[in-house]
């Protein structure tokens, strides 16, 4: 339930991003941590939008992966917290997080 409030926050931010004069986009990218549960995540853009110009308007989600670095042999890789590195199967340490919920695009408005 962690990605409830940083998923409403960034439908929030689209919003107020779209210009009012113009029809709202066909679709929206939204990119979420590995970790976040899809259909939570849904639920969250589907409530932040009910009743506004993106209510409808289809999501596509793209996962990423954190970047971890070995602690055995130090080389970067992506993955989740649990993952091994694909080198020496040494444990990792997450090194870049990505955001819980970003908006990565929206599509062009109809015409």
């Amino acid at each position: 339930m962690h990605e409830r409030a940083p998923i409403s926050k960034e439908a929030t931010k689209l919003l107020e991003e779209l210009s009012i004069r113009e029809p709202p986009p066909q679709v929206v990218t939204v990119a979420i941590a590995a970790d976040v549960d899809i259909d939570t995540a849904r639920d969250a853009w589907e409530s932040a939008t009910e009743g506004t110009r993106l209510d409808g308007v289809p999501v596509e989600w793209v996962v990423r992966n954190a970047l971890l670095v070995c602690l055995t042999c130090t080389r970067e890789y992506e993955g989740d917290k649990l993952s091994r590195c694909p080198v020496c199967g040494g444990d990792g340490l997450i090194s870049e997080a990505p955001p819980i919920a970003q908006v990565v695009s929206w599509g062009p408005s109809a015409t």
